[in-house]
């Protein structure tokens, strides 16, 4: 049998004990959901394989419980799982820092309007075959935004001029796309 515990989720310094035997059936202390044979406590770590609600001196032994009880321990079809919006438990900031989608190294760019010649999906292949990404949302990492009328007012242009993204025509675009030189903002 191991034995680890894990935080309780309403009250500042209670721990729960979850335990799990040799044939990894898993019981909880907290007697949840099933007589404590199902609980937040044993989908979080034993079935999601989460962390944050497991005290670090702990972490070892939910480890080998996590060995022992993979592939064994199921929701029980009427679990609604609530545990997973609750943020705080889980060790998740509900803030959000701007996602960077350039992990990849290569410049990106955002299309927007209906430009001239071509679908949309068009432009997209054609970009990324010149070696860009491609977004559909302007943001703080975007190099390139392009429009049918760089001087419009949509929302999407408003975005990338806060942004200080550079903004070129469909025309200019071209240019830009095989060279690689950017105008000025």
């Amino acid at each position: 049998m191991i034995t680890f515990r894990v935080d309780s989720s309403s009250e500042e310094e209670l721990l729960y004990s979850v335990s799990v035997d040799s044939d990894g059936r898993a019981s909880c202390d907290c007697e949840g959901f099933g007589r404590g044979r199902f609980c937040r406590h044993i989908d979080a770590v034993l079935v999601s394989g989460e962390w944050a609600m497991v005290p670090e001196n702990y972490r070892a032994a939910a480890a080998k419980a996590m060995e022992l009880a993979r592939g064994k321990i199921t929701s029980p079809t009427n679990w609604k799982a609530t545990w997973r919006k609750d943020w705080a438990w889980r060790g998740l900031s509900a803030t959000r820092e701007p996602i960077n989608p350039r992990r990849s190294g290569k410049p990106l760019v955002c299309f927007t309007g209906t430009l001239p010649g071509k679908k949309r999906a068009d432009w997209l292949a054609e970009a990324k075959n010149a070696g860009w990404d491609t977004t559909d949302e302007p943001s703080p990492f975007t190099d390139v935004l392009v429009a049918k009328d760089p001087n419009a007012a949509s929302a999407k242009l408003k975005k990338a001029r806060d942004n200080r993204t550079v903004i070129v025509s469909a025309d200019e675009w071209a240019d830009v796309m095989l060279d690689g030189v950017l105008p000025d903002v």
